[in-house]
């Protein structure tokens, strides 16, 4: 079962360089997401947390994750991480998991970090921040590759850290975990 996971590269063919175009340089008329202003505690050191927009992506770009087996999500969008060298410890607002396609990894030595908070669950509720990092303990970490498809696991207290630019990503967002054995991914191995 996929809560059972951190970031799970998935099997499927490079995102269109017309999608990968329209995500960097189309409109951004429907605003979805923008985080909140937030100071973060990491063992006495205090951050200001990056700030985080998604906008809503064409019917197009849905449309090709259906023709290539995924089926399940909820929205597809642009995700722009900037103004902050990191994104503090949280659990997303709405989803349990994305599946992620870095296009600008925001910098040479960005890793994504799971943690799990002392005395608590590893998969948390929803929405929830961390503005103090002292009760966290690290679980995972790695980089997420660009240009290739993952799911990531957003149910677990997770942040991104060492952004020296922009972070730029397609994002398809599912409520829960998905059933990804149910997927019908054409030509490709599932890589479960």
């Amino acid at each position: 079962m996929l809560n059972e996971y951190f970031f799970k590269p998935i099997d499927l063919p490079p995102l269109p360089k017309e999608f990968i175009n329209e995500a960097l340089n189309g409109e951004r008329n429907e605003l979805m997401v923008t985080n909140k202003d937030r100071l973060i505690n990491d063992n006495g050191h205090v951050y200001k947390n990056a700030k985080l927009n998604r906008w809503r992506l064409s019917q197009s770009i849905a449309d090709w994750l259906v023709e290539q087996g995924i089926n399940g999500f909820t929205d597809v969008c642009i995700q722009l991480v900037n103004k902050g060298k990191i994104l503090g410890p949280h659990t997303d607002g709405v989803q349990r998991v994305k599946l992620f396609y870095n296009i600008l990894a925001g910098g040479d030595a960005v890793e994504t970090i799971w943690y799990q908070e002392e005395n608590q669950t590893l998969i948390r509720e929803k929405q929830l921040l961390v503005s103090n990092k002292n009760n966290l303990v690290e679980r995972y970490r790695c980089k997420i590759p660009t240009l290739q498809w993952g799911l990531l696991n957003v149910g677990i207290i997770h942040e991104v850290r060492g952004m020296t630019s922009k972070r730029e990503s397609v994002v398809a967002s599912f409520d829960d975990y998905p059933d990804i054995s149910a997927w019908n991914i054409p030509n490709k191995k599932k890589n479960i």
